[in-house]
Order: C-alpha cells, then sequence, then structure tokens
C-alpha cells in the first residue's frame, strides 16, 4: 500500500461522501442503544448544566456540545438528548473523514466506499456513535485529519502539514489521547514518505507540530482561561490521592499510570480493547504480513498498537470495558490493510457484511441493561416530595434513577460490593458478618440522616447484595429492628425498606 501516487482533486466525490454521511447519521439514530456506556455521561450532562464548567481533560467536547446546542435551540432538546445528537453526527462526520481519506489515499471511489461502510459497521464506532460519550466526536475530527496527512505524504508540501497539524490539535482538545496521533502521522510519513528528500520532510514535520501545539495550547488555554473547573472536580482536588483529582492531562495518566498492574491487566484489555471491539479487522489485518508491499504497514501498525494498549491499560486498569474508545484512530489504517489484503470482490463484499455481524454482536457494553426508567420516575418523585437517599442494585436502578435526575443521591450495590471486596483483601483473613452488615448499614444512615435525607435500600439491591455477601440477608434482618426500617408503600412505585430521619 502507497500513498505516492497522484491524489485526486479535492473535490472529486463529495456527493458521495455526503451521501456516506448521511447513512450514517441515519444508521446511528436508528440503531442508537437504550442502555448507557460508563458513569461519564452523567458528569458531561451536569458539566454542561453548570455555568462556564469546562471539562478539565477534554476542553473540546463541551465546548462542541455548547455550540450544538445553540444551533439546535428550537428542537428544544433536553442535555441527554443533544448528547446523544452530537455522538450520532460525530459517528457521521467520522463516517465521511474515513471515506475522504481512502479517496485521497487511492483515488478510487469504489475502495473509499468499502472502507467508508467497514468504518461505519466496526463495533467500536458502530458503539460510540450510539451511546453518550466523547469519542465518537473526537474520532470525527481525526478522521478529518487524516485528510491533509494523506495529502502531505503524497507531496502536496508544507500547506498539508499545517493543516494536519491544526486538526490533531483540536483532536487533543476533544479528547486529550489525541496527543498520541502525532505518533500515528511520524509512522505514517517516516513509512510513506522515505522517498522523498529527509531535509525537506524534516521542515515540513516541524510545521506539522508547530502547527499542532499551538491549536492544542491556544484551544485549552482559551477555554480554561474563559471557563471555570466543574465543582465536582474542584472537590476532588481536595483529594490527594483520588484518581480523579489532577485538573490537567498529563497529571491524570501520570496518576493512572502508578496503579496500574500491567502484568495482570494486558490480557482482558487486549480483549475488550482491540480484539472485540475491532472484530474483525482486529485479526484479519495479520493476513497482510502475507502481502510484501503491506507487511511493513502491519508491523508499524502493531508498533502503534502497542503504544495505544499502554496507555489503554493505564486509563481503564481492566476495571471498565470502554469498548475500543482509546484505540479509534487506529481503525482507520486497520481498515485500509485490511481492505488492500483482500483484492478479490467477494472477499471484500465478505469483509464488510462481517464488520457488520461484528458490530451486531459486539458492540454495547457487556452486561448493560437499559436504564429502568419507570424506577427512576418513582425516585424522583419521592425525593422532590422529601430528601431521599437511594441504594439501589446495579446499571438498571442507577442509570434510570439518574437518567430521570443526574443530580439524584444514590449509592450502587456494585460500587458498595467492591469496596467490601477491597476491605476484605486488606485484612487477611476477614469474612463479614451480621454485625458487619448492620454497621456498615447504620454508617450509610447516620450519614444520611446527617443531611436530612432519609434512606432507601430498594428490595432488588437487597437481592443483589444478599447473591454475593451470603450474610448479608441476616445482617439486613438485625439491621430493621434496630434501625425501625419499614417496607415502603406500593403507591411510591418503589419495592424496598425506608428508614426515616
Amino acid at each position: 500500500m502507497t500513498v505516492t501516487a497522484a491524489a485526486p482533486r479535492p473535490g472529486r466525490g463529495i456527493c458521495e461522501t455526503l451521501v456516506l454521511a448521511g447513512l450514517a447519521l441515519l444508521f446511528y439514530g436508528v440503531t442508537f442503544q437504550a442502555a448507557l456506556h460508563g458513569t461519564d455521561w452523567r458528569w458531561f450532562v451536569l458539566w454542561f448544566e453548570e455555568p462556564g464548567a469546562v471539562h478539565p481533560q477534554h476542553p473540546g467536547y463541551l465546548v462542541a456540545a455548547h455550540g450544538l446546542a445553540l444551533v439546535l435551540a428550537p428542537f428544544g432538546l433536553s442535555t441527554f438528548g443533544l448528547l446523544q445528537v452530537l455522538s450520532v453526527l460525530g459517528g457521521a462526520v467520522a463516517v465521511a473523514g474515513c471515506h475522504r481519506a481512502a479517496l485521497a489515499l487511492t483515488g478510487r471511489a469504489g475502495d473509499a466506499r468499502g472502507v467508508a461502510l467497514i468504518a461505519m459497521f466496526c463495533p467500536a464506532l458502530w458503539h460510540h456513535a450510539t451511546v453518550v460519550e466523547l469519542h465518537a466526536p473526537f474520532f470525527a475530527v481525526v478522521a478529518w485529519a487524516a485528510v491533509p496527512v494523506v495529502r502531505w505524504a503524497q507531496g502536496r508540501g508544507v500547506g498539508t502539514a499545517v493543516a494536519a497539524g491544526l486538526l490533531t490539535g483540536l483532536a487533543a482538545c476533544m479528547h486529550a489521547t489525541g496527543q498520541l496521533v502525532v505518533v500515528i502521522v511520524a509512522v505514517t510519513l517516516w513509512h510513506c514518505g522515505r522517498a522523498r528528500g529527509n531535509g525537506r520532510l524534516a521542515r515540513e514535520f516541524v510545521a506539522f507540530v508547530a502547527s499542532h501545539a499551538v491549536a492544542f495550547g491556544a484551544f485549552f488555554g482559551i477555554v480554561r482561561a474563559l471557563g471555570n473547573l466543574p465543582a465536582a472536580v474542584e472537590r476532588f482536588a481536595a483529594m490527594p490521592d483520588s484518581l480523579a483529582a489532577p485538573d490537567n492531562p498529563i497529571d491524570y495518566l501520570l496518576r493512572w499510570f502508578r496503579d496500574m498492574d500491567f502484568a495482570a491487566q494486558i490480557g482482558p484489555t487486549v480483549l475488550n480493547e482491540w480484539l472485540e471491539p475491532f472484530a474483525p479487522l482486529a485479526v484479519l489485518v495479520l493476513a497482510g504480513l502475507f502481502v510484501s508491499r503491506l507487511r511493513s504497514a502491519v508491523l508499524w501498525l502493531h508498533v502503534l498498537l502497542a503504544m495505544y494498549l499502554v496507555v489503554t491499560v493505564a486509563l481503564v486498569h481492566a476495571w471498565t470495558d470502554e469498548r475500543g474508545a482509546y484505540l479509534l484512530p487506529l481503525l482507520l489504517p486497520v481498515t485500509l490493510i485490511c481492505w488492500h489484503a483482500l483484492r478479490s470482490p467477494p472477499l471484500r463484499f465478505g469483509l464488510v457484511a462481517l464488520t457488520l455481524v461484528a458490530g451486531l454482536w459486539f458492540r454495547g457494553e457487556p452486561g448493560r441493561l437499559p436504564p429502568d426508567d419507570a424506577f427512576g420516575s418513582a425516585a424522583v418523585a419521592m425525593h422532590r416530595e422529601r430528601p431521599t437517599f437511594f441504594f439501589v442494585a446495579d446499571f438498571p436502578e442507577m442509570d434510570g434513577g439518574l437518567r430521570a435526575d443526574p443530580r439524584l443521591p444514590l449509592e450502587v450495590g456494585r460500587k458498595a460490593y467492591d469496596e467490601l471486596l477491597a476491605a476484605q483483601g486488606q485484612v487477611a483473613g476477614f469474612e463479614p458478618t451480621p454485625l458487619h452488615v448492620v454497621g456498615w448499614l447504620s454508617l450509610l444512615v447516620a450519614r444520611e440522616q446527617q443531611a436530612g435525607r432519609r434512606f432507601v435500600i430498594t428490595d432488588r439491591a437487597i437481592e443483589w447484595m444478599t447473591a454475593r455477601v451470603p450474610v448479608f440477608g441476616a445482617g439486613l434482618e438485625l439491621f430493621e429492628r434496630q434501625s425501625g426500617a419499614r417496607r415502603l408503600s406500593p403507591a411510591t412505585g418503589i419495592a424496598g425498606l425506608v428508614v426515616e430521619p
């Protein structure tokens, strides 16, 4: 695969690009997931609504959201609905960017169309374009940055180098891992542009890095100067040991690097962040090793993959499944290599079809069920009647409650269970007893009563905890007698126990 052939004129195929973008917009809109992803969506909603708040690590996302809000103001969307549109739009713009970059690279409409369709169906992009997250808008900027990078490698000169740097700088503002795209560009230029004069290429690369630094520094600095850190971030900053305490990307990454266990976490990370979300491309790309003109590209891709995996291990610690979010910048090169490794039309058609099947199978956060919106409505009504804290089971109740009101005070059984396991791990031979359960629940109740809130634990939370901590049921019986807990009225729409302040 080479980029030294004459590029098509810049405006060629623009109608097909727009058609593919429209198709992706419709496709992602229709297939938007009922289930949510992670918990960052809640902070995005809260920070968007907090006057002057800017994201401490990725300021471009909220800026883009506020810009979109001005355009869509007549439609009266909720904040969550607005961020849904931003994800769908980001995915569609990313597909368009992949089409333009592939067309600039190959000059063949069929190749560009195939690459765009594979990118559209890839589980990683399909997932992030259909949940509230910042990675689809981030990848949209990366994909369009690939267009001047290709033209630069084809010999277009310093102007394309500067354009590429401006776009990669903006990508780094959308998500801090955009800084790694500079390495992808360097590898691309070395691999594809090494036949050119080294001195000229070096000068152009300096211009690229300078424009990247200016775009990132100016955007980041202006946004941080005009805005303010969210109140929640200020609270985290007061807790030096918190992983969320850093208020800039460098300190944030270093903090997460400090606590990673690479040997234990690399295996799950490769599976969750590469093999599944980039299926079947992550495996089929190895076919390029048997094609002489692709062998070097495949090897360099895996050098970049190793870099991205190290950073991903640090950022997720194999605790969360991000469905390939941080590796999205590798989608375009891996797709191009796979497309060129399979030369016959039937094999290429099969690749598109197989990617669609993989997208259906692997998109979606594993085990994440849709929100229980009925619970959310009932919980918000109960909280508005009288301040209430909710101890809930797992994602459906948590997501239902927070979707209805992101400020709803609640605790999630899954998190509490992890904390209990951590306590067991810190004391050799420790096993909780019913009295431990009573003491733990009593502390939760006392904390909420001090804040003037009643305490509710749902039946599903009780069932969830009892299934994992066998003594929880016995401890709960003692707790009910000691605390005066009573059953909630069926009229509340919530099954569970309540302790009044």
